[in-house]
């Protein structure tokens, strides 16, 4: 399958001001609203898999989240995850561990039969697939709040990225999602 018939979405909620969690030592999720946390479960459940860092996978309490494959970036053992090199099939609601790049995880799950991706964090996962140039939609739910500090979507500067604003949804009368495409040069 060619990384352009799958669809690897990024997902995130900020706050106003643009950040993805208060700080590293804070591994909370508690601040976003629950119709984000329905969302992201509709869209992640119908990619099928999410990748996340080890740090977002650390929010959940390390433990998978059901009806998806879960996906871990990380070079050292993390508890409840499989090395995915070692399988042969994926079952959802299991954890899998994994340090390829972007493209040749793409290529792996694509092995497996899977066709979509959710990129579920934190920023390091997120700077790596956009860089990779592997995302071609963006989902950011707005909350309405304010940290001032914190951790950034993005934890470095990448190269400008083409978005083009697809659908503003209301989730509530206070939190939206932004979906965009992403066309690189």
């Amino acid at each position: 399958m060619s990384q352009s018939s799958f669809n690897c979405f990024l997902i995130a909620a900020i706050t106003t001001d643009g950040f993805i969690g208060r700080g590293d030592a804070d591994l909370s999720t508690r601040w976003t609203s629950k119709e984000d946390a329905a969302f992201y479960r509709q869209k992640s459940t119908e990619a099928g898999a999410v990748i996340m860092g080890s740090k977002t996978f650390a929010t959940l309490g390390n433990k998978p989240l059901p009806n998806r494959v879960n996906i871990i970036y990380s070079r050292s053992e993390i508890p409840r995850t499989i090395d995915l090199k070692s399988v042969s099939s994926l079952e959802t609601g299991r954890a899998y561990r994994t340090s390829l790049t972007p493209p040749k995880l793409i290529d792996r799950l694509s092995e497996f039969g899977l066709n979509a991706l959710a990129v579920s964090g934190g920023a390091s996962v997120y700077r790596q697939f956009l860089e990779s140039r592997a995302v071609n939609e963006i989902f950011l739910t707005v909350e309405p709040l304010f940290f001032g500090d914190g951790v950034k979507l993005l934890d470095c500067k990448i190269d400008t990225l083409n978005l083009k604003l697809l659908e503003i949804k209301k989730l509530s009368a206070q939190t939206i999602v932004l979906h965009y495409q992403v066309n690189y040069d």
